[in-house]
């Protein structure tokens, strides 16, 4: 599954954005720290641009989960079809 992503190498060294944070969310990561620190890590400040990171976190997790079902659902009727023509060659002979 290729991720295209939204933010450059250099935007992120820019921003400090540590490797493990480098992700398809990394461009809504960027304004969101850019926030925190201008209201030192104020809980209550920030919402909209925590809210709006973590949904792009979800909406890619949902979209793995996804992929991995997919990929899981062609293996199974890989592994059901071999079984099948196994069947066949054993009884049909």
């Amino acid at each position: 599954m290729a991720t295209e992503f939204a933010t450059t190498k250099e935007a992120c060294d820019e921003a400090q954005v540590p490797q493990v944070w480098r992700d398809a969310c990394a461009h809504l990561l960027i304004p969101l720290n850019a926030c925190r620190k201008k209201e030192f890590y104020l809980p209550w400040k920030c919402e909209h641009e925590r809210h709006v990171y973590e949904l792009c976190q979800y909406k890619d997790y949902k979209k793995r989960v996804k992929a991995a079902e997919d990929a899981k659902e062609r293996i199974a009727s890989i592994r059901a079809r071999s079984t099948r023509k196994e069947m066949h060659e054993l009884f049909c002979v």
